[in-house]
């Protein structure tokens, strides 16, 4: 080897060594990638109020804690909301982008703490759709980033400010936390508690909204360690495979908790009601007392109303429609008492209750048997251990029941917010909204527990058994609501409790069913079996299912449904609605039966008088549930001075209302548009259902109670009458004056030449039914109380051919105006104009063939319009076809009330969640099964071809008659009618086009056959 290449492998193997310590230089100076947090949020993240924010935030100090492997970054927005549809939504702001642009490894959403701001959701009942839709929305956006983040939800932390229109914590803790549930499981995204740890610390947070530096610090040092632990990976869920209970008809139920109220199961005994959500560890049950409503004051119309309702039938007749709409609003429906619209029905609270000292939640079943009136929670624990909840009402001891059980020990404490500790039971006192809101008492009794350190909760340790006994009291006077009881109602709450508390849990458990059962058990229906695969899904997934069968037009074909077991259920639930929110006592149900958490209520809860509150009591007779009627006709007794003060007011005579009213009978035009305020006559439909309730009954006496409301009824409408067009005879004729077709307009040409909107005019249809109907139901109460030559009744009788019939319009539809006006929206929800057919029965449509065919097409035509969009209108449709004898299209539009206007928990949706298309659906399925108009039974009208086989035992007929059918293969099989005590011993039964004469006795059955037709 020579110098030379010796000295090139020298420098050779140098340079290689020196390449290779530099590498290893290289490679130790290297820092490894760090793992990039981005923490997503409002001023709580940002650090608002927090001297030192750019150190003492929590990402600043969560940085500090997780160590130079982590990257935090702070992307907080001060006043920021989840809500997409907010304008301070957090995707609104560059730092959305900008947490986009930073492709993070893990993204940290805590948003929440705004959510709960009116301002943010408006309506409370619209922020359950908003935030979960919105949150969903957030998470797949960062997921779908190249650096596919791990996303942690974090719940917000306590506000200790409870209450207000700003940031409130009571709905922080009753929405927004059971929201990032439901997100968190729909999504499969961990969560991170940032709440429970603080709701016993607010000294952390000075303003009762923010934490201080040392919040912030404690907010870190939860976060980090979860993070060192799971670095960029989420969290697996556990997995736990928990057997379903064997599936049962009439049970209503989900595998997992109500994350917004509108899934809840409903309980009731008619005064209070209860909707538990099946939260664990901590429950809350929305309580409800029927007689909690806002009060500002009494609501008037102007006095000397007179002259401007002179005016706008000048305007009227002068075919100045728009003109009569301005005048109308300009000098009636502004004026009068300040406040304009029914006062709200309100909630008592929540019941709350924290399980404590037990294993983390695996599992929730929970199930509502309509035949007991029992819900029932069913929380399986990681550790294999259960607790059972179950909650009822008695209406026997006029409370409501909690009752836990537990494989082991557990800790249970229970409050509502701003109670106290008093004589051991928890007490909180309440005013509804307004100056003059109903004032309240709720008291809770735990058995065995004492006062929390606090003094405003009950606390039961180590028990496996436990008995919540709760009741409400008000100041509200039955007799006369205009003067509240004097101070001394409270103690109602103690008597009530007091003689509950000697009663055993399952002796006040039996009382409760027993009570339920006998009315629910007076009516069985069947029309077929539902597979068991079916059966063992929860009635959401059911109801899925029934989504995606055949379209109704191809399901008319007769496609039996997949699900008898669940349109039977449906129908049920009807019953059982009315049942646990009616009874005889009580007050009728509202908009929503007796359940509401809010305290502005969607259409404020109230009694809605233009079809609302009148297809509430559609089931109360077909289904054998006539008890629970009259609580409607006493409250319309209560009305009655103040009705009678708002026609004086008009210059009219007799009584009335407005369109809706509340508890209070609030008596004026509501609203200020015509279309709505302009209906006088809602108080005047209510009453037809006296006349119903005998016709079922045939009882005199139930006509005597009422006999001077009819009267002021009548007197009322015979008021109202100005003189209308000729008849087809040149006969003068009457008609009502300014009138309106509930909520809808019509379009006409003006003098000008212009198209125009408007809402009044006279004679509408459905005013010329009603008062129709008011007379013919006058002149029958008269009859039946001996009253007939009464000279009142006498000159009612004789107005009655005198009154303007509507016509039939060139295209064979009953005209829904006097004049053929052009339909501004001819899918209107509103079909009042046929009411003379169906609820009432001043259209014979079984002899009348011109106008059966003129309803009918009426009914066709909104339809094929897209009509019956919301569910009460969906549910008339149903029984407008029933009425009809059309099986299959009642068919059709029963299976699309349950696939498009049905919740989870089979509540009806308008949306939101109101009562009246449960109600009015149930109602219609009697009417398919069973007629009984025209002093006749009709046996299966209008059977649909889907239900082939089946049969319903129970109904009621007009008459006072039951009636039992069954059928096979779309024929009768057999039918038997039971006749009550007030009967007259004969009728005519019809079936299958064949009709036959009967004679049974009071008190005896007879059975028939279709060989007997």
């Amino acid at each position: 080897m020579t110098y030379r290449q010796f000295t090139s492998l020298t420098i050779l193997s140098l340079t290689s060594l020196l390449t290779v310590c530099l590498a290893g230089v290289t490679h130790a100076e290297t820092p490894a990638a760090k793992i990039k947090v981005a923490c997503v949020g409002d001023s709580i993240t940002f650090g608002s109020g927090i001297a030192d924010r750019e150190n003492a935030s929590y990402p600043a100090q969560l940085q500090k804690l997780l160590g130079e492997g982590f990257e935090v970054k702070n992307f907080g927005v001060s006043g920021r909301t989840m809500i997409s549809k907010s304008p301070s939504a957090w995707t609104n702001t560059q730092q959305y982008k900008d947490a986009l642009a930073y492709q993070p490894d893990i993204v940290l959403i805590k948003l929440g703490t705004n959510d709960s701001k009116r301002s943010e959701y408006k309506q409370r009942q619209n922020f359950d759709h908003d935030y979960s839709g919105a949150a969903r929305l957030l998470i797949r956006g960062f997921r779908n980033l190249p650096s596919k983040p791990t996303v942690w939800l974090m719940n917000p932390v306590p506000s200790f400010i409870r209450h207000g229109h700003s940031i409130n914590g009571a709905f922080i803790e009753d929405d927004v936390l059971p929201q990032i549930k439901k997100i968190a499981r729909l999504t499969r995204t961990p969560v991170i508690d940032l709440h429970s740890p603080f709701l016993n610390s607010p000294d952390l947070f000075p303003d009762k909204i923010h934490p201080n530096a040392a919040g912030a610090a404690e907010m870190a040092k939860i976060i980090a360690p979860i993070l060192q632990k799971h670095g960029k990976n989420a969290p697996q869920p556990a997995a736990h495979h928990v057997p379903r209970p064997t599936a049962e008809n009439l049970i209503i139920w989900d595998d997992e908790p109500a994350y917004d109220w509108e899934g809840t199961y409903p309980v009731g005994n008619g005064r209070l009601g209860a909707t538990p959500y099946s939260l664990f560890p901590r429950e809350q049950i929305v309580i409800n007392e029927e007689t909690i409503w806002r009060n500002d004051g009494p609501q008037f119309m102007e006095e000397n109303s007179f002259p401007h309702f002179e005016k706008i039938r000048e305007l009227v007749a002068a075919e100045d429609y728009k003109a009569a709409d301005e005048h109308f609003v300009k000098h009636i429906s502004s004026k009068g008492s300040p406040h304009k619209s029914p006062y709200s029905y309100q909630p008592a609270g929540r019941l709350r209750l924290a399980y404590q000292n037990t294993a983390e939640i695996a599992s929730t079943h929970r199930q509502l048997d309509l035949r007991t009136g029992v819900t029932t929670s069913t929380y399986t624990l990681q550790d294999g251990s259960k607790i059972t909840q179950e909650v009822f009402a008695s209406a026997q001891w006029d409370c409501l029941v909690v009752q836990i059980s537990s494989d082991k020990p557990l800790d249970l404490v229970t409050w509502m917010d701003g109670a106290r500790i008093e004589g051991g039971d928890c007490v909180m006192d309440g005013q509804g909204s307004g100056k003059l809101g109903t004032k309240f008492q709720n008291r809770i009794r735990l058995h065995g527990a004492t006062a929390s350190a606090d003094g405003t909760k009950l606390e039961l340790k180590g028990t496996q058994n436990a008995t919540i006994l709760m009741t409400v009291a008000t100041n509200f006077n039955r007799q006369n609501c205009a003067a509240p009881l004097a101070d001394g109602w409270q103690q109602k709450t103690t008597d009530i409790l007091d003689r509950a508390k000697d009663q055993a849990t399952e002796q006040l458990k039996s009382n409760a069913i027993s009570d339920h059962a006998r009315f629910f058990n007076r009516v069985q229906f069947d029309i077929g079996k539902t597979a068991d695969s079916i059966m063992k899904l929860p009635t959401k997934a059911r109801l899925a299912l029934l989504k995606k069968e055949k379209s109704a037009a191809e399901g008319s074909q007769g496609k039996p449904c997949s699900d008898p077991d669940l349109m039977e259920t449906y129908y049920q639930f009807g019953r059982y609605l009315l049942i646990a929110s009616s009874r005889p006592g009580s007050l009728p149900a509202n908009l929503q039966g007796i359940w509401n958490p809010y305290e502005f209520a969607p259409w404020a809860s109230d009694y809605h008088l233009n079809i609302n509150v009148q297809m509430n009591y559609w089931p109360a007779e077909t289904c054998n549930l006539a008890e629970l009627h009259p609580p409607l006709f006493d409250l319309l007794k209560s009305w009655f001075p103040q009705g009678k003060d708002m026609t004086r007011r008009m210059g009219m005579k007799g009584w009335a209302m407005g369109h809706s009213t509340d508890v209070w009978g609030s008596a004026r035009s509501m609203g200020t548009q015509p279309l709505w305020a302009a209906t006088y006559l809602g108080g005047q439909w209510v009453s037809f259902h006296i006349l119903e309730h005998y016709r079922f009954n045939k009882d005199p006496k139930a006509l005597e109670p009422y006999w001077e409301l009819l009267t002021e009824s009548a007197t009322f409408c015979e008021s109202w009458l100005i003189p209308g067009p000729k008849n087809d005879k040149g006969e003068a004729t009457l008609m009502a004056r300014p009138a309106t077709s509930p909520e809808n307009t019509f379009k006409y040409i003006d003098k000008d030449g212009n198209e125009q909107e408007a809402a009044l005019s006279a004679g509408t249809s459905v005013e010329q039914w009603m008062i129709m109907q008011v007379f013919k139901d006058y002149v029958e109460a008269a009859n039946a109380l001996g009253k007939q030559d009464d000279a009142f009744v006498k000159r009612i009788a004789g107005l009655i051919p005198k009154l303007y019939v509507p016509k039939v319009a060139e295209d064979g539809r009953l005209m829904e105006w006097i004049k053929p006006f052009k339909e501004a929206r001819p899918s209107h929800r509103h079909i009042s104009h046929v009411i003379g057919a169906y609820p009432g029965n001043v259209i014979d449509i079984d002899d009348d063939p011109v106008m059966r065919d003129a309803v009918t097409k009426s009914i066709d035509g909104r339809l094929a319009a897209g009509g019956a969009g919301t569910g009460w209108s969906r549910a008339w449709t149903i029984g407008m076809y029933a009425r009809f004898s059309d099986g299959a299209k009642a068919y059709d539009n029963f299976h699309a009330i349950l696939v498009r206007s049905t919740l989870d928990n089979l509540w009806d949706n308008h949306p939101p969640f109101q009562i009246d298309g449960n109600f009015g659906a149930t109602a219609a399925v009697a009417e398919m099964l069973l007629h009984s108009h025209n002093e006749e039974i009709k046996l299966l009208p209008a059977l649909p071809p889907q239900w082939s086989t089946g049969s319903i035992k129970g109904l009621r007929a007009r008459g006072d008659y039951t009636v039992d059918i069954s059928w096979k293969d779309g024929k009768l099989a057999e039918a038997t009618i039971t006749a009550g005590p007030n009967c007259t011993g004969q009728t005519k039964v019809v079936c299958q086009g064949k009709s036959k004469q009967v004679t049974i006795k009071p008190g005896q059955s007879l059975t028939l056959t279709s060989a007997d037709f």
